[in-house]
């Protein structure tokens, strides 16, 4: 029995890497094709984690 991927998983997996990685959520919008920015606003918290990682590198 092997694990299920779906299309779903896949593009959540995708946007939830690049927000991790810093990449701004208007990018992040227009790479899913959401029509506003409330459809992105899942990945905010996961963007906003990294800019803080990538901050705390700094000091």
């Amino acid at each position: 029995m092997g694990t299920h991927i779906s299309p779903h998983t896949l593009r959540h997996t995708f946007a939830a890497h690049l927000a991790r990685k810093g990449m701004p959520l208007a990018c992040i919008q227009v790479l899913l094709g959401h029509n506003g920015p409330h459809q992105t606003q899942l990945y905010a918290r996961l963007y906003h984690e990294a800019r803080k990682e990538l901050y705390d590198q700094w000091m």
